[in-house]
């Protein structure tokens, strides 16, 4: 069997602070968010909830203890000032090289703690 190129990764709730990201999956799923970690390439920070084996729900937020960034946050997050809301959902890529061309943006290796992606 072939795998598909695009996987499914996460849902990503963005708000302007985690407290409101959390309040509303909360309200809204009855959820407790566990923490996540810090972007600091972003200047974000999130908090995560697994929904599977490689699946996630994100809350999102800039971090107000975190660098300012040279480049536009992720999720336009630069730019919002409402009530939290599904802001993307993101896919994986087994190779993103293959799968993408640069119309498409710039290829950027991030990390979060340990984690590479």
């Amino acid at each position: 069997m072939t795998l598909p190129k695009l996987v499914f990764d996460h849902i990503a709730i963005i708000a302007r602070t985690l407290d409101e990201g959390a309040g509303y999956v909360s309200e809204h799923l009855g959820i407790d968010m566990p923490i996540g970690g810090e972007h600091p390439f972003m200047g974000t920070h999130n908090l995560l909830l697994s929904l599977g084996d490689m699946e996630f729900l994100e809350v999102i937020a800039i971090d107000p203890d975190g660098p300012q960034p040279d480049r536009p946050r992720w999720f336009n997050l630069d730019r919002f000032d409402g009530t939290p809301k599904i802001g993307a959902w993101i896919v994986g890529s087994r190779d993103i090289t293959a799968d993408f061309s640069k119309k498409h943006g710039e290829i950027i290796n991030m990390t979060r703690g340990d984690l590479k992606w």
